[in-house]
């Protein structure tokens, strides 16, 4: 039996205010904006390609935050191409691929970090 497509009785409602969320924002505790900033401006860590060389660095996690993954001490320097790669593969894969070992990059970005901040 074929069924016919269902009927709209009144046109749907376009809503003009703001949605607005309820409770906290998401992993807000643990965010550091000045550590993230300064993990941006350093080159790629897996340094394969000229593009890496030269393209924006962006603050990968090692640990994600939903897992309870602080910004110190968690955050490596990837270019776009092999952040998405990171996320697409998973870290584990992701540093075996590479020969890398994204924790002692962070930790040591984190001590590099605190010993400036001192």
């Amino acid at each position: 039996m074929k069924r016919s497509k269902p009927i709209r009785r009144s046109p749907l409602k376009r809503g003009t205010k703001p949605i607005k969320r309820k409770g906290k924002p998401r992993f807000k505790a643990g965010r550091n904006e000045a550590f993230r900033g300064w993990v941006r401006r350093h080159p790629c860590a897996i340094d394969v390609d000229f593009l890496c060389m030269v393209s924006a660095s962006e603050c990968a996690h090692v640990r994600t935050r939903g897992s309870g993954g602080q910004d110190l001490g968690n955050c490596v320097p990837l270019c776009s191409k092999h952040h998405a790669e990171q996320h697409r593969i998973g870290i584990k894969s992701f540093e075996a691929k590479y020969g890398v070992n994204l924790v002692a990059i962070a930790s040591s970005l984190a001590a590099q970090y605190t010993g400036n901040a001192a």
